[in-house]
C-alpha cells in the first residue's frame, strides 16, 4: 500500500521527486501492491503560511487545487487496505477547485489573524505543475465530499 500525489509526473525534484522514487519502487518490484495518489489535503493551507513566511507577509506559491479532507484520504486508504492489491486506483481528490491564496486568506480570517499574502509563481517544473492545476487531479477521478470551507467550519469542533 503506498499513498502518493496526485500530478507529480515530470516534477522529479524535492519531496514529489521522492514521492515519484517511492512509486517506482512500489511498482517496479514483484509484489502485489496498492498505489493512491490523492491531491493535497485542506491542511496545506496552514502549511503554506508556516513555511511561506517571509517577515510579516506570507509568501503564497500560484497553485490551482482540489483539496481533500485527509480523513477521507485516511478512509479510503483502509478500505483498499482491507481489500486485495489493485495496482495503481483512482486518484482521490477534493469536491471543487480552489486556489491556494483563497485556502491561505479563509484560513486567516476564519483564525482571525491578519497577515498580508502575496502569490508568486515558483519556477521551474513544480511552478508549473501548481499554477496550471495539474495538481488538482483529473475528471474522472474519485471525489471526496468535505469542502475547504466545511472542513474548516468542522476543524473548529473538533480541536
Amino acid at each position: 500500500m503506498a499513498l502518493s500525489i496526485v500530478g507529480i509526473d515530470g516534477v522529479d525534484s524535492g519531496y514529489y521527486g521522492a514521492k515519484l522514487a517511492h512509486e517506482r519502487q512500489v511498482t517496479s518490484g514483484d509484489l502485489p501492491f496498492t498505489l493512491l495518489r490523492a491531491s493535497q489535503f485542506h491542511e496545506f493551507a496552514e502549511q503554506t503560511v508556516s513555511q511561506g513566511r517571509l517577515g510579516p507577509l506570507a509568501i503564497v506559491p500560484r497553485a490551482l487545487l482540489r483539496p481533500v479532507a485527509a480523513r477521507e484520504v485516511a478512509e479510503h486508504l483502509v478500505d483498499l487496505a482491507e481489500g486485495a492489491p489493485r495496482g495503481r486506483v483512482d486518484d482521490l481528490v477534493g469536491p471543487r477547485d480552489e486556489r491556494l491564496i483563497d485556502m491561505v486568506r479563509a484560513l486567516l480570517a476564519h483564525d482571525g489573524r491578519s497577515l498580508p499574502t502575496w502569490e508568486v509563481r515558483l519556477p521551474g517544473a513544480m511552478g508549473a505543475a501548481m499554477a496550471s492545476g495539474r495538481l488538482r487531479g483529473n475528471t474522472d477521478a474519485r471525489r471526496g465530499t468535505l469542502s475547504y470551507a466545511d472542513w474548516l467550519r468542522q476543524r473548529d469542533s473538533r480541536a
